[in-house]
């Protein structure tokens, strides 16, 4: 056996590790970005916390130590746990006191990589292992057979305890509702795993690996300034619009949705206010020779009165004889809107016209004192 179980002092040794492979295999660049960018930049959301004490939990066995919801959580997955584990010694007709069980343990591919295994059990005298990630969160996992973060776990594995003739890798996964997959590994499909695992690690060396996103993007630190990630954010945007969903439509799909899509979709609702709110912004402010060239143009959208005297609106009121000196006191302790209504129902007595007519001949009255600014004009699509 192998002895390479003992990590630098960084605790990754600055290396990739399994649960970020994945987007090392798609977008090859991001290892460069993120390397710039020092780890504990971004703070940790409350779910990862949350799933940080939950395997904390499964580690000590002091799962009733925890919130309500989240060792419902620690419950089901050591439930699922077992059940694998089961599973597994009875498929291939061991007995579960022949295995070693590792909990929270990191293990190493030297130089290349890293894997913090959440639950492992190896056969102390056969050539076997079942690796199993647990995880905590709302977003559907990649199944068994296709994760590279399981991939990257058993090699890791292999190089301590093995060579294994036989492995299986397995996800659990708990929040809301249970969903469980699992592949297994012989001798040959690990050399092929590992042999791949070298390829796509020097791939990300090179000097100019290239950039893709996708949903690899989730928690890639440099996602935030990546111009790559932002093309692909606002893609669905640009989708939405090609297929043309009406109301209905969108209903239909939405009653369609799982609970935890739906509170995913909930949870991007400022993401979404914020990017219109920036496009719409940016529309603005192009020249209107621009905007008419993509069918769209600016609509005034009115003023907005202020009057910057008291003393002179009093003057020309007093003069026009429509207001007391002390009710007009009065009556602007109430607010100006209220005044000018006032006037209006006044005018429209006096005059016996309409109250159109009066509001057209108040605000001529007013004109010399009233300062309009122009409201912010709408952006509408030029009827054909």
């Amino acid at each position: 056996m192998n002895d390479n179980t003992s990590p630098p002092t960084d605790e990754r040794g600055g290396l990739p590790s399994a649960s970020s492979f994945q987007r090392l295999v798609f977008c090859p660049g991001s290892r460069a970005a993120e390397a710039a960018i020092p780890h504990g930049t971004i703070p940790a959301s409350d779910l990862a916390d949350a799933g940080t004490r939950i395997h904390d939990a499964l580690k000590t066995g002091e799962i009733e130590d925890l919130a309500h919801n989240e060792e419902q959580i620690a419950s089901k997955l050591k439930e699922m746990e077992e059940a694998a584990l089961a599973e597994f010694c009875d498929d291939f007709s061991l007995e579960i006191a022949d295995m070693e069980i590792i909990r929270e343990e990191r293990f190493w591919i030297a130089g290349v990589t890293s894997a913090r295994v959440d639950f492992a059990a190896v056969h102390k005298r056969l050539p076997m292992a079942l690796l199993l990630d647990s995880k905590t969160g709302f977003l559907k996992v990649t199944g068994a057979r296709e994760n590279w973060q399981l991939r990257v776990g058993i090699c890791a594995l292999n190089e301590t305890f093995g060579p294994f003739e036989t492995a299986r890798v397995a996800i659990a996964q708990y929040r809301l509702k249970e969903r469980f997959s699992k592949c297994d590994y012989d001798a040959t499909y690990l050399k092929r795993a590992k042999t791949e695992i070298l390829f796509y690690d020097a791939r990300s060396k090179e000097e100019d690996a290239p950039f893709a996103a996708g949903p690899w993007c989730q928690y890639c630190r440099a996602k935030p300034t990546c111009p790559t990630m932002a093309t692909y954010a606002l893609l669905p945007s640009v989708f939405a619009k090609t297929i043309e969903l009406k109301k209905k439509d969108i209903i239909a799909r939405v009653d369609t949705l799982s609970l935890p899509d739906l509170a995913f979709i909930q949870s991007r609702k400022t993401f979404a206010e914020n990017l219109f709110e920036a496009v719409t912004k940016r529309l603005k402010s192009l020249p209107i020779e621009e905007l008419e060239s993509v069918g769209l143009t600016l609509v005034p959208t009115g003023t907005i009165p202020s009057i910057p005297s008291i003393a002179d609106l009093w003057r020309v009121l007093d003069d026009a004889g429509l207001i007391s000196d002390e009710e007009f006191r009065g009556v602007c302790k109430v607010g100006l809107g209220a005044l000018y209504d006032l006037l209006v129902t006044r005018i429209a007595g006096k005059r016996e016209c309409s109250k159109s007519e009066a509001e057209q001949y108040l605000d001529g009255l007013l004109a010399p004192v009233v300062k309009r600014t122009p409201k912010e004009p709408s952006l509408k699509p030029i009827k054909s």
